[in-house]
């Protein structure tokens, strides 16, 4: 993993660094960048672009002034944002030493956000700050404590004549006994910036970034586009309509890098304790030339902030159909997607197509679930006959949803339940089949999606919330009629018996039509691996795909 570096000026305020030294402390795969004068003649916009372009993909986030504290010098914020938009790296400001008496114009710069102490041309009391967040970047809250006043050494003469920072940052060392959540100017407002730590310096330092970029090799160039996401609230809780952009990450191989859209196929990603589009960047080029990876809204880097009542199976299809219908209107002459979907993702997206297959070509469906772990185990339990630990695993599930809801203690469930041992030990019993496949590096990844993002979407899934279906009866009116648009399933010969209990019918339904002639063409492929048998033989199972979805092109 490449290491991702935040940018700042040499000297420059405290609170603009500590927020992020303290976030970097953290990754051991990123670092302050901190722009140096040789002297005082020297221009602080003309040395930022010079690293900007000389560094590129390696800077995660710019974290700068509009001027300079210690002496006044201006910094050209939209050169900077014009270049930072080129290189797509987000734009953090202060303004403490210009809001109010010097303009930025909003529309050019386009920070991502912005923080202002109000005690000095703002005219208001110290201990208290205004911050405005991009409407993307402003989605979970993480405290900080991001000044001097509370740092071993602050009242030293030294801090303001000579300057503490040095490459690492500013010191950090906190006095003993000294207040928490202040912002510098004694008994005050708490300050909080908001964003996880994956979230929370820039989508370059979330662990899905760093692989869907490095993808972009051997020809293969990336385009991610956006698509509006509205969703319906069928809930009690109806005033809180759901607004935001579901995003693919597009891959073309050729000389142009144009998106092929008569065979561009979509992977869509299932909701997970550890969800990543990433997870299809080993297979996919085996399927097609041009392809498109995404997650179900709230999950992966689509982090759409869904309360709980709206964490449920009918948004997520929901989700998945705007996709679709809004590919489908850019290429009208496209008859439908060549959809490629894993997980409970599958079984939204077989609800889907039997609800409308004119957004659909062909679907593969990969290793298709629609329990999530607890409402899995619950259904193991009585199947066993053990009545009564199956009614325990429900008040379980029931109880862990609602403590799992509540702030900060839901983030400490999940963070606890994702330790690299927990991990492992899950990779080992129903995701990977091969032993060998489950190495350190991976623990390490998949411990990483699980605790980036907001927590909630996995508690959903953990819980049941997000299960397609309730039980398997259900999917009898499912396939009624038959598949209604060419269906191909894809099962790991090593996935757990339930999961091959509840597919099964979909193999049987697969069966009758290769008889009975009943609906559209499908067929039932029983491949090596388990869960992630795509990831572990991703030649072997995207071949498999690439050969079904030719006979539509």
């Amino acid at each position: 993993m490449a290491l991702i570096q935040v940018l700042v000026l040499d000297q420059q305020m405290s609170s603009n660094v500590y927020a992020w030294q303290e976030i970097l402390h953290r990754r051991c795969q990123s670092e302050l960048h901190v722009v140096k004068r040789s002297n005082e003649e020297d221009d602080w916009t003309t040395l930022v672009l010079r690293d900007l372009q000389s560094l590129g993909a390696k800077v995660g986030l710019v974290a700068v002034p509009q001027f300079h504290w210690c002496d006044g010098a201006a910094l050209d914020l939209v050169a900077i944002s014009e270049c930072c938009q080129q290189l797509n790296i987000p734009l953090v400001l202060d303004l403490t030493q210009s809001a109010g008496v010097v303009p930025l114009d909003w529309k050019r710069v386009r920070p991502m956000a912005v923080a202002a102490s109000i005690h000095k041309w703002l005219l208001g009391p110290y201990g208290m700050c205004l911050a405005w967040l991009d409407r993307d970047f402003a989605r979970h809250f993480v405290a900080m404590e991001a000044h001097e006043k509370h740092r071993v050494g602050a009242d030293d003469e030294a801090w303001d004549n000579n300057g503490l920072m040095t490459t690492a940052g500013y010191p950090t060392a906190e006095i003993e006994g000294s207040q928490r959540l202040g912002v510098g100017g004694g008994v005050g407002v708490a300050a909080y910036i908001k964003g996880s730590e994956a979230r929370a310096i820039s989508s370059r330092l979330d662990p899905h970034e760093p692989l869907l970029a490095a993808a972009e090799k051997d020809g293969w160039v990336r385009q991610r586009r956006s698509i509006r996401f509205s969703s319906p609230i069928t809930s009690s809780d109806t005033s809180h309509h759901v607004h935001g952009d579901l995003t693919i990450d597009c891959y073309a191989n050729g000389i142009t890098g144009d998106i092929d859209k008569k065979n561009f196929t979509l992977f869509v990603a299932p909701p997970s304790m550890v969800a990543s589009r990433s997870i299809f960047l080993e297979m996919a080029p085996f399927v097609s030339n041009t392809f498109g990876v995404t997650e179900m809204p709230s999950f992966g880097v689509n982090q759409i902030d869904l309360r709980a009542s709206q964490l449920n199976a009918e948004v997520m299809e929901h989700g998945l159909e705007q996709t679709l219908r809004t590919l489908q209107k850019e290429d009208p002459k496209h008859e439908g997607a060549y959809v490629v979907a894993a997980g409970h993702a599958g079984f939204y997206a077989l609800k889907l197509a039997q609800r409308c297959p004119e957004l659909f070509s062909s679907l593969v469906l990969l290793n298709p679930t629609f329990r999530g772990p607890l409402t899995t185990a619950a259904f193991n339990k009585q199947e066993e006959g053990d009545t009564i630990s199956a009614m325990g695993l429900g008040a379980l599930r029931r109880a862990l949803w609602a403590l799992m809801r509540i702030p900060f203690l839901g983030e400490a469930l999940n963070a606890a339940s994702n330790s690299p041992e927990n991990i492992k030990k899950h990779l080992l019993s129903h995701v990977y089949s091969d032993e060998a496949h489950v190495t350190e590096e991976v623990v390490a990844l998949n411990e990483e999606f699980a605790l980036a993002g907001n927590h909630l979407p996995k508690a959903a899934f953990l819980t049941g919330q997000l299960d397609p279906l309730r039980e398997r009866e259900d999917l009898t009116p499912l396939l009624e009629g038959g598949f209604k648009v060419p269906t191909m399933i894809l099962l790991g010969h090593d996935s757990p018996a339930s999961v091959k209990a509840d597919v099964q019918p979909l193999f049987v339904k697969a069966d009758e039509r290769a008889q009975t002639g009943e609906g559209e063409r499908s067929i039932g492929v029983d491949t090596p691996g388990a869960l992630r048998s795509f990831v572990e033989y991703p030649s072997l199972v995207g071949n498999l795909v690439r050969a079904h979805i030719q006979q539509y092109c």
